[in-house]
């Protein structure tokens, strides 16, 4: 199922066709041409859509809610877990998750410690 994001009905069935870096068709499959020489990724039971953003992240928290427990831990650890492998596991972590932009509010970029 492809949603496009522009709220119209889902495609169900649909194909995404990929040149290079760009889509350049998306339709139902039985209308899509596609070329014999393809890679062709099978989406069968998933859905397809636009990546998602995310207006306020806190990359540092890395999805812990114990934030009495995860700081002190985290401050004991940083030399095996400094700041910027910890974002960098966040942001992998929410590109995992469908979405491919996020704003840190307040975040550590470019800090030597968090």
């Amino acid at each position: 199922m492809l949603l496009d994001g522009y709220e119209t009905p889902p495609i169900h069935h649909a194909a995404v066709l990929i040149e290079g870096n760009k889509i350049v068709q998306v339709g139902p499959a039985a209308e899509v041409k596609i070329p014999a020489d393809a890679t062709v990724t099978d989406t069968s039971g998933r859905t397809m859509m636009p990546g998602m953003m995310e207006m306020h992240a806190h990359l540092a928290i890395l999805r812990h809610g114990d934030y009495g427990r995860w700081f002190p831990w985290l401050a004991e650890h940083k030399g095996q877990f400094p700041p910027e492998r910890i974002l960098e596991i966040s942001a992998k972590q929410l590109l995992m998750s469908g979405i491919t932009a996020a704003i840190d509010l307040g975040g550590p970029m470019g800090k030597a410690s968090a």
